[in-house]
């Protein structure tokens, strides 16, 4: 009769110690799942919403704009479009970008030169778009992890297509 009454003890104090451990396992699961989302949640706004989105917008209105033989150019390269490019820069951990887009805004206001400025803008839009699909394939679950996405495949494709950009604005300023 001990023995099952120690037994039934027993049976109860496991009970109990595996109902918490698995209400604690579930809280902090939780609190980890919240927590990633909102990581990915700020990464998405930071990055996709206020650099990405907007300068893909701008530069398919300046290629819109010569397309459309208008004469006067959208501004292109103002306070909030350098705070993007840098978002951007950031992200890639590179330069190029912000360079290529200061090299297709110059050449957008010279009127023998918007043919190049089209190039480079299609060229950044493109690169924009490929950026744009590489973060909403990203799974950020810390804020460090930004800093190391430029060395995955995706965003190195990106770069790749911004070199092929910089080679037109050189080869255009040669000829």
């Amino acid at each position: 009769m001990k023995d099952t009454f120690l037994l039934d003890i027993l049976k109860t104090l496991i009970g109990t110690l595996a109902g918490a451990l698995v209400a604690i396992l579930t809280m902090w699961l939780r609190e980890r799942a919240e927590q990633r989302r909102g990581i990915n949640e700020w990464f998405e706004n930071t990055f996709l919403f206020q650099a990405i989105e907007p300068l893909l917008h701008k530069a398919r209105g300046v290629v819109t704009s010569i397309n459309l033989g208008i004469e006067e150019m959208p501004e292109v390269f103002d306070d909030n479009t350098r705070s993007q490019i840098q978002r951007i820069n950031q992200l890639l951990r590179d330069d190029k970008f912000g360079n290529l887009w200061a090299m297709a805004s110059y050449h957008s206001k010279r009127k023998e030169e918007v043919e190049i400025a089209r190039m480079l803008f299609n060229g950044l839009s493109v690169a924009l778009r490929d950026l744009q699909d590489a973060a909403l394939q990203s799974t950020i679950t810390n804020r460090r992890k930004i800093f190391t996405l430029a060395d995955t495949p995706r965003y190195k494709k990106v770069l790749e297509g911004l070199v092929k950009g910089e080679i037109i604005d050189i080869i255009a300023n040669k000829s």
